[in-house]
């Protein structure tokens, strides 16, 4: 793979990666694009960047997934509230935006499904007809 250095105009300047392994993460981006991963920050929730040279490229943590459900995120948001030293009474404040914000998320997710779904089928090429049934 030819590497870069320097980005192309247009090009995303920085990347946060979540994953449900942060440590097989790190080495695979350790190894698959030369960086240089730091040592997580527990004070931050075990963020941890990535390096490329002396300059910071990408920042990553362990992913918390919430249920793929309306309002699914409500339980993890009071955790990480509570954890923050929020109040979880403060979740009634976001009780009020976060119906419209879960439909703004699932409105991208399908809008990103639905265009990956068309890129994927003009990369296949014509359809093959289906063959006429033996009489």
């Amino acid at each position: 793979m030819p590497k870069r250095e320097s980005a192309p105009i247009g090009a995303p300047i920085w990347i946060d990666l979540f994953s449900s392994d942060p440590a097989k993460s790190r080495g695979f981006y350790e190894e698959l694009m030369g960086w240089t991963a730091t040592e997580p920050e527990q004070q931050f929730g075990g963020y941890f960047s990535f390096l490329k040279g002396d300059s910071l490229v990408a920042g990553g943590m362990k992913n918390v997934g919430t249920a793929g459900v309306p309002a699914g995120s409500i339980p993890v948001v009071a955790l990480i509230l509570g954890l923050v030293g929020v109040p979880v009474e403060g979740i009634g404040l976001i009780l009020g935006v976060d119906r419209f914000l879960d439909m703004c998320r699932t409105t991208l997710n399908v809008t990103g499904d639905l265009a990956a779904a068309v890129v994927v089928s003009r990369g296949e090429g014509p359809a093959v007809p289906a063959p006429e049934p033996a009489t």
